[in-house]
C-alpha cells in the first residue's frame, strides 16, 4: 500500500465512522438519555483526540519524503484497525478508543523524525522526558513500532500462564514494550514483570521447532537459519564460550559453558541482557521502529558496542532509535543523526532538535552538552589534569570540560554561544596565563574566555591562601606563619635563580603562538614564488626580539618588588616548585593534598574564585542568558 494523503484521510474517515456506528448502536440499544449524553461526549472526546492529531498529519503530508519505517508505521496503524461491527453493543466502540488514541498519538510523536532515514540517538538532560518519551511509545498495538526498556526483569519463569500459548505473531504485539511504568506501580505482578523475557525465549524455541518440523514434512533439502539460529549466531560473536542447546519439552534454551548444562537463570544481567537485545531485534518485523531506552545497561563498553555494531547491520530494513546519554556509546555510533530532547511533555508535545556535529564542536562534546542543565565552563588539560581538579572544585556550579588545548577553549566557547541549537546555554572558558598580552587579554575577555592570573595552574596552588590552608591542616597552629615565611623565601628565591630559564620559557610559548597564529593568505599566495615569499615574512612579523625584550622587563619588574604573588604569576617552574620545595617543606605529595583541600574548603574555594576570575567585570556571569546574548556579539 502506498502511504500517502489518501491514506490518512482513510484513517480520518475511520475516526468519524465510529462516532457513527456508536451512535447508530446506541439508538438501537435504547439507552436512556443521561447515559447516553454522558457516554457520547466520552466518545467525541476520544475521537476528537486522534482525529485532530490524523488531521494535523495530513496537513503536513504533501511534499515529505518519509523514511521507509514511518510510512510503514502508517500502514501498520491503518490496516491493524479493528473491522466496525454491526449490531454490536456501544461498549464495543468505546472499548476501540484507547487504542485509537495511544496509536495516533505515537504517530504525532514519531512524526517530528518521520524524514529521517539514518539511525537516531536522543540524548537529553535529567528530567527533559527521554524515558518518558520512550514510554510514550508503547502498548500502541502496532507491532512495527518495538520498544526495549532501560528497567526490565530478566527472569525465565516456566510456570508462567499460559506460557507454551506464545508465538512470534502474539509476542510482537504483545510483550515488545517498556515495563519501565510497571516498576512504578504499587501491587505489580511478578509475572507482569518476567513475562516478556519468558516469552521473548519461548516464542524463539517454538519457531524454531515449528520451522523445523514445516521444513521435515515438506522435505527441505536448504534448510533456512531460523530466528533462534540468527540470535545464537550473533551470541557467539559476542560470547563465544557459551553455547545453548534446546529443550524441545520446556521449550526454553539451556546455557552450556565448558561441557556443564546451567539455568538461564544462572547468566549473567549483562548476558541476559544481550540475549534479549538480540532475541527481540532479530524477531522485530520488517522496516520497524526499533526504540531502545539506555542501551548499555548491564553492559561493558566493549560488548554493548560489538552488540549493537552485529545488530544494526543484522536488521538494515529497520530503524534504531537509540536514548542514551552515555558518551562512548554515542561516540561509537556510525552514520547516525544525533537529536537532542529538549523537552517532552505527554502525551505529544515534543521538542526534539537536530543536532549536527562539525568542525567547530565534536559529536562527543555535544553529548556533554546537551546533558548538561548548567552553563559550561572549558578548560586546558584533560579529566585527570590538574586543571580540570581545580577548577571542577571551585566552579561546582557549573559544568567544566577540560578540551585539551588553549585553541580549542578558545573554538568551543565561541562555537557553543553563537550557535542557535545551544541558545539557552551560556560557555565560558579560562586559560592559562601563558605571557600572553594585556590586549590578547582583553581580546579573549572579549568573547567569554577568561585568563588565569597565573602562567600555569600550578602556580595557583602555591598562593599565599592555599598554602596556609594546607598547612592549618597539617601544622602546629603557632609554627604556620614561620613556616610559610620559610616556604615563600624558598620559593622567591628559586624563582630569582631561574630567572633565565622563565625568560626563555615565555618567551617560547609567545613564539609558538604566534607561528600557530601565522597563515598563509591563497589571495597573497597564488604561486609557488608568492607562497615561498609570504613564509619568509613570518620570522620577521613575529618579531622576537622584542618579544625578549617585553618578557624580560615583565619578569624582572616582577622580581624588582619581591613580591611572592608576583612572582608566582610569572613563574613556569611547576615542576621544580613542587618537588625541590612544596614537597620538602610542606609535605610529599603536595599538589595532590592541596587539591584535596579545595575540594572540602568552602572558603578557599571562594578566595579561588574571586582570585581566577573577577565577577564584577565579568557582567556575562551575573546577567541574564537575553542580556549576555549582547556580550558575545
Amino acid at each position: 500500500m502506498e502511504v500517502n494523503e489518501t491514506t490518512l484521510e482513510k484513517i480520518s474517515n475511520y475516526l468519524h465512522n465510529v462516532i457513527q456506528n456508536w451512535e447508530a448502536m446506541a439508538d438501537n440499544k435504547g439507552l436512556n438519555p443521561i447515559d447516553r449524553k454522558e457516554r457520547r461526549q466520552r466518545v467525541l472526546e476520544q475521537t476528537d483526540k486522534a482525529s485532530i492529531l490524523i488531521d494535523k498529519l495530513i496537513n503536513r503530508q504533501e511534499g515529505r519524503n518519509l523514511s521507509p519505517s514511518f510510512r510503514s508505521l502508517l500502514e501498520q496503524y491503518f490496516e491493524q484497525l479493528p473491522i466496525l461491527e454491526p449490531n454490536v453493543d456501544p461498549g464495543y466502540y468505546e472499548s476501540l478508543l484507547p487504542g485509537l488514541v495511544l496509536g495516533a498519538q505515537n504517530l504525532s510523536v514519531l512524526e517530528s523524525i518521520s524524514e529521517e532515514k539514518k539511525n537516531i540517538v536522543i540524548v537529553g538532560r535529567n528530567g527533559s522526558g527521554k524515558s518518558t518519551f520512550v514510554n510514550q511509545l508503547t502498548n500502541s498495538g502496532l507491532s512495527n513500532l518495538v520498544v526495549l526498556p532501560a528497567q526490565k526483569v530478566l527472569f525465565f519463569e516456566s510456570n508462567l500462564y499460559r506460557r507454551n500459548d506464545v508465538n512470534v505473531k502474539s509476542y510482537l504485539e504483545e510483550n515488545q514494550k517498556s515495563v519501565n511504568l510497571d516498576f512504578k506501580q504499587d501491587g505489580i505482578q511478578v509475572d507482569k514483570l518476567v513475562k516478556p523475557f519468558t516469552l521473548l525465549l519461548t516464542a524463539l524455541i517454538k519457531d524454531l521447532a515449528r520451522q523445523s518440523t514445516e521444513e521435515r514434512q515438506k522435505d527441505v533439502k536448504d534448510r533456512q537459519p531460523s530466528k533462534w539460529d540468527k540470535v545464537v549466531e550473533i551470541w557467539t560473536k559476542i560470547i563465544p564460550d557459551i553455547k545453548f542447546i534446546e529443550d524441545p519439552d520446556d521449550r526454553k534454551p539451556i546455557p552450556v559453558k565448558n561441557y556443564k548444562e546451567y539455568s538461564i537463570n544462572e547468566l549473567s544481567d549483562g548476558e541476559k541482557s544481550i540475549l534479549f537485545y538480540i532475541g527481540n531485534v532479530i524477531m522485530a518485523k520488517e522496516e520497524s521502529y526499533i526504540v531502545i531506552d539506555e542501551p548499555e545497561t548491564f553492559l561493558n563498553p566493549d560488548s554493548y558496542n560489538r552488540l549493537w555494531d552485529e545488530l544494526i547491520k543484522a536488521r538494515p530494513d529497520c530503524q534504531f532509535i537509540f536514548a542514551s546519554h552515555t558518551i562512548d556509546f554515542i561516540a561509537a555510533r556510525r552514520n547516525i543523526s544525533l537529536f537532542w530532547c529538549k523537552s517532552f511533555l505527554p502525551p505529544t508535545t515534543i521538542e526534539l532538535v537536530r543536532v549536527d556535529s562539525n568542525d567547530s564542536l565534536p559529536e562527543s562534546l555535544i553529548t556533554e552538552l546537551v546533558g548538561s542543565t548548567r552553563d559550561i565552563l572549558f578548560c586546558e588539560g584533560k579529566k585527570n589534569s590538574r586543571d580540570y581538579q581545580v577548577y571542577s572544585n571551585v566552579f561546582s556550579d557549573f559544568t567544566v570540560l577540560p578540551v585539551d588545548s588553549h585553541d580549542n577553549v578558545v573554538t568551543y566557547t565561541k562555537a557553543i554561544n553563537q550557535s542557535a541549537v545551544f541558545n539557552d546555554t551560556r560557555a565560558f572558558g579560562i586559560v592559562d596565563g601563558d605571557a600572553l598580552t594585556e590586549a590578547e587579554r582583553e581580546k579573549l575577555n572579549s568573547i567569554a574566555v577568561f585568563v588565569l592570573p597565573y602562567n600555569e595552574i600550578e602556580m595557583l596552588l602555591l598562593s599565599q591562601y592555599v598554602v596556609r590552608n594546607v598547612l592549618e591542616s597539617k601544622t602546629d597552629k603557632n609554627e604556620i606563619d614561620n613556616k610559610l615565611k620559610v616556604v615563600k623565601e624558598a620559593v622567591l628565591r628559586k624563582i630569582s635563580d631561574e630567572k633565565e630559564s622563565i625568560i626563555y620559557d615565555l618567551t617560547k610559548k609567545t613564539v609558538d603562538n604566534k607561528l600557530r597564529q601565522s597563515f598563509i593568505h591563497s589571495k597573497n599566495a597564488k604561486n609557488l614564488t608568492s607562497l615561498t615569499a609570504e613564509v619568509d615574512e613570518i620570522p620577521g612579523a613575529i618579531k622576537t626580539s622584542e618579544i625578549i625584550k617585553r618578557v624580560t622587563e615583565d619578569v624582572t619588574s616582577a622580581l624588582t618588588t619581591d613580591s611572592y604573588e608576583k612572582a608566582l604569576k610569572i613563574s613556569t617552574l611547576k615542576q621544580i616548585l613542587f618537588s625541590e620545595i612544596a614537597d620538602v617543606k610542606i609535605m610529599k605529595g603536595y599538589a595532590q593534598f592541596a587539591i584535596d583541600r579545595i575540594a572540602i574548603s568552602a572558603t578557599l574555594q571562594k578566595n579561588l574564585r574571586e582570585e581566577i576570575l573577577d565577577f564584577n567585570h565579568v557582567p556575562s556571569l551575573k546577567e541574564t542568558a537575553a542580556e549576555s546574548n549582547r556580550f558575545f556579539q
